[in-house]
């Protein structure tokens, strides 16, 4: 028969590893290593201001800051148009970035009471879609 102490068992679960817990936004102070940050986009408010242009007011709510490098548009009808060379904005954390997103109109043009889905691609390939009715 083995006996145990209590300095035996003390022993034991001082060598089981334990689970670092963190939040991103608040992380514990006894997180050994920084939490990592993430991208998160919103919609605050859109505007169409021509056929071909529409101004998008994009929150971040992430921790991270945002550089959005291309976008793409989808009508109700499944006609699409892409800017994968966009030289787009960096948004700071809880910041509003007012963006204008324009289309070459040869797919569509922005029409009114229509529906239009809108993604914006991060340069760490993240996407947020939104939806704007106009």
């Amino acid at each position: 028969m083995i006996a145990i102490t209590s300095a035996t068992v003390i022993a034991a679960v001082a060598l089981v590893p334990h689970p670092v817990i963190c939040s991103g936004s608040n992380p514990s102070s006894s997180c050994a290593m920084p939490c990592p940050s993430r991208e998160t986009l919103n919609l605050q408010s859109s505007q169409v201001n021509s056929p071909t242009g529409l101004t998008a007011n994009i929150w971040n709510t992430g921790t991270a800051q945002v550089t959005l490098i291309s976008y793409y548009l989808k009508d109700s009808s499944g006609n699409e148009f892409g800017n994968s060379n966009w030289a787009g904005p960096s948004i700071s954390p809880n910041a509003v970035k007012s963006i204008d997103i324009l289309i070459d109109g040869k797919a569509f043009t922005f029409q009114s009471s229509s529906t239009y889905n809108v993604i914006l691609i991060t340069s760490t390939y993240d996407r947020f879609t939104f939806t704007v009715t106009t």
